[in-house]
């Protein structure tokens, strides 16, 4: 083993030992729904706030912010769905896809209603950006508007 090596290698292990410790799977309860794209839920007496990945929903006072609320609402509040953490954010929330007890990727069920936009920057699914592109088409949720605002420009222009 070469001296490179050898100092590489231990740096390689953090790496691998914290994105493990990110990417964890576990079964949580909604208690409460924020916005379209982000929920409180608990596991183990310890609430959680947690924020969709892939998608970006309105913010609660931009048009459709209120759709995108219920929707969501509409499948997991109060309900049992696996979270599958990928990430956290700037703001310590866990980012992570949640599948409901019915089998749903909620992003993904976002996304396809027209209620959020594909977040491409942090994205690699491209079934997600078809998805959108299947909404645009059809004029569903918002974009029934020719142009809607993202939530990014939306909190910038606030």
């Amino acid at each position: 083993m070469t001296q490179h090596t050898r100092r590489i290698l231990p740096l390689l292990l953090f790496f691998l030992l914290c994105t493990q410790l990110l990417a964890q799977t576990f079964t949580a309860r909604v208690i409460r729904v924020l916005d379209g794209d982000t929920i409180a839920i608990v596991s183990d007496g310890t609430q959680i706030r947690v924020r969709l990945a892939e998608c970006d929903a309105p913010e609660s006072d931009q048009p459709f912010g209120s759709a995108a609320t219920q929707f969501t609402a509409s499948l997991v509040s109060g309900r049992s769905v696996t979270v599958h953490v990928t990430d956290k954010d700037k703001y310590g929330r866990s980012i992570a896809h949640i599948t409901t007890d019915q089998g749903l990727d909620l992003s993904t069920e976002l996304i396809r209603a027209g209620l959020a936009w594909w977040y491409r920057q942090y994205s690699r699914n491209l079934q997600l950006g078809f998805l959108e592109t299947q909404a645009r088409d059809a004029h569903r949720g918002l974009w029934i508007d020719p142009n809607p605002t993202p939530p990014s420009v939306w909190r910038h222009a606030r």
